[in-house]
């Protein structure tokens, strides 16, 4: 249980910072190209906050335990994958452990 609580935190995490990185990702653009004009350049750059913001709001709500279903529902796949990750991970370094032990004790 406290390793789908540790997943659940790492897929939402993940989803606050991609989408920081795409507004970081427009801003670099805006400024090498500058070809919008600056109205349109400050439109859209808070537009993005905006969105960000927005974002950032929906993975705290989702982070709360009564929210599991819409969680379930929006996130089943990401949440699935880093699972499978991660105790592959897990039985990877539990594995090299016994394997360790085992050479101690001979």
């Amino acid at each position: 249980k406290l390793l789908n609580v540790a997943v659940k935190s790492t897929v939402l995490f993940t989803f606050i910072a991609l989408s920081g990185l795409v507004i970081i990702f427009f801003i670099l653009i805006g400024m090498i190209t500058m070809t919008a004009d600056n109205e349109v350049f400050n439109g859209i750059f808070w537009l993005h906050q905006v969105n960000h913001c927005l974002f950032s709001a929906i993975c705290v709500y989702l982070r709360m335990g009564f929210t599991s279903k819409y969680y379930n529902k929006i996130c089943k796949y990401p949440h699935n994958c880093c699972l499978n990750c991660v105790h592959r991970i897990a039985q990877r370094l539990w594995h090299k452990k016994e394997v360790q032990t085992e050479d101690v004790d001979l």
